[in-house]
């Protein structure tokens, strides 16, 4: 569905910007975001990313 495709793109640039490491950047993120450094392993980056996306959703709406 183009939904579920949507999904996976959006999945996809903040996997490859925010958490992956590049071996042409010295093994470090395109995007360095301070909070996600201090979680030693992948599902917690994840799940911290996403928490922080859905605070700063929360604040604009109620701004």
């Amino acid at each position: 569905s183009q939904h579920g495709s949507v999904s996976y793109v959006t999945l996809f640039v903040a996997y490859f910007n925010f958490l992956r490491p590049h071996a042409s950047l010295e093994n470090k993120v395109p995007v360095m975001i301070p909070e996600l450094e201090k979680m030693p392993n992948m599902p917690e980056r994840w799940t911290k990313l996403i928490s922080m996306a859905q605070d700063f959703l929360t604040e604009q709406q109620s701004a």
